[in-house]
């Protein structure tokens, strides 16, 4: 998904890991979104939830001090 120009993005957001964390969150969308109703309300919200927390982990282990406020102010 391509950025606007106007909108700012931290140094860790262009890493090779955070890119491909979005990709995997993106990816267990995609996934639920394809299940069949009986499964997608249990199992694909668990897989929704799983890939936000894995993308949550990625985005802490490289926040550095100050950037989450800095990103927030923008």
């Amino acid at each position: 998904m391509p950025r606007k120009k106007n909108q700012k993005s931290l140094l860790f957001e262009k890493k090779p890991i955070a890119i491909i964390g979005r990709e995997c969150l993106v990816l267990c969308n995609q996934i639920a979104a394809g299940m069949n109703k009986i499964y997608k309300y249990q199992l694909g919200a668990e897989i929704c939830r799983c890939g936000s927390e894995l993308v949550s982990a990625i985005y802490l282990a490289l926040d550095d001090m100050g950037y989450s406020k800095q990103k927030a102010d923008d």
